[in-house]
């Protein structure tokens, strides 16, 4: 378990949690607003916090192998993420359409993740076409 007092830490640029057995995030890691990078691949975490949307200066996102359900609409508000890895979660069958916000997104790796809502031949296409889709999908206009 990662204490709440991990946001005291306001200068910290890179957190790697991987591979810690770790099946929750403190909402208090939004406080980090100096993070670039935040790793949590290979853990056991079913959802991120909300306040994952706080931090507004990450680029790079790992939360490959877990047992992802959801991404928070929230992940929209990362506007200088970059890469995105949600890879191996067997249990995530749907993108947030908050996600086509995140418009300097890319690279996004989806693989082994049974997205229902997505179809084959846009994943095959890659990050761009993904965000395009889902802005044309989403219920907003992003014009």
């Amino acid at each position: 378990r990662i204490p709440p007092s991990l946001g005291h830490l306001k200068k910290l640029r890179h957190l790697d949690l991987g591979e810690n057995k770790l099946d929750s995030l403190p909402q208090e890691i939004g406080y980090l607003r100096e993070l670039t990078r935040l790793i949590v691949a290979s853990n056991q975490l079913t959802q991120l916090p909300r306040s994952i949307g706080s931090l507004s200066n990450l680029s790079h996102l790992n939360v490959g192998e877990n047992n992802l359900t959801i991404l928070p609409e929230d992940i929209g508000q990362l506007e200088k993420l970059e890469q995105l890895y949600i890879n191996d979660n067997p249990n995530l069958d749907v993108l947030p359409y908050e996600l086509a916000l995140c418009t300097n997104l890319q690279i996004m790796s989806i693989e082994n993740c049974p997205l229902r809502s997505l179809p084959q031949e846009i994943v095959a296409g890659g990050p761009s076409l993904v965000i395009r889709f889902l802005k044309v999908q989403g219920p907003f206009n992003l014009n």
